[in-house]
């Protein structure tokens, strides 16, 4: 406490009420200070929440772009094999094609059954393959 000597008890009465006019300003400064505690307090929540939901938002599309490109892994393996299945059909076509041009060599030199019951055998196979080859085209392209 002060030790500082007041003259009269006018001085002492303005002294109280200046006190208390500081103490309602600092009340009232406290209350803004509360008030502003408050609000950023009520923003830093809004802003957490903004964060977590724009993690899950990330997550789930992380997840979706793993699964797609797993998707699309998938699809370029069958293609692979697609087009490997396509090549082993054509050189099984061009195969067949040989044979069935020495076998028509054959049946044109001599008229043994045997040849011809084998080139028709072998013209039903090459058209098989070539069903197959226009069936992994169409699987191909879509």
């Amino acid at each position: 406490m002060s030790t500082t000597s007041y003259n009269s008890p006018e001085e002492l009465e303005e002294m109280v009420d200046r006190q208390s006019r500081e103490l309602e300003n600092t009340k009232a400064a406290v209350g803004q200070l509360q008030d502003e505690i408050d609000r950023l307090s009520a923003e830093k929540h809004d802003a957490e929440s903004q964060l977590e939901s724009a993690y899950d938002e990330l997550e789930n599309a992380s997840k979706l772009i793993e699964r797609a490109s797993r998707q699309i892994k998938n699809r370029d393996d069958q293609i692979t094999e697609l087009r490997a299945q396509i090549n082993r059909q054509r050189r099984n076509l061009s195969d067949m094609r040989k044979q069935l041009q020495i076998l028509k060599k054959e049946a044109g030199a001599t008229s043994n059954k045997a040849s011809a019951l084998q080139m028709a055998r072998l013209t039903k196979e090459l058209a098989k393959v070539k069903n197959d080859l226009a069936e992994a085209r169409d699987l191909h392209e879509q």
